[in-house]
């Protein structure tokens, strides 16, 4: 398994906690889950970008 598959898993998990936490109403870990998105994202284009 490469890193570019690992920041892709966590990148969809960060995705469906920020889906639940907007189902359930939870502000504080909607916006934990977005930060969470963004760096995951960028570490997604890091590593594009090495390949």
């Amino acid at each position: 398994m490469t890193n570019l598959h690992i920041v892709n898993i966590l990148l969809g998990l960060s995705i469906v906690c920020m889906a639940c936490s907007v189902y359930a109403g939870m502000l504080s870990s909607f916006i934990l889950a977005i930060i969470c998105t963004v760096f995951a994202g960028a570490n997604r284009h890091y590593e594009l970008a090495k390949q």
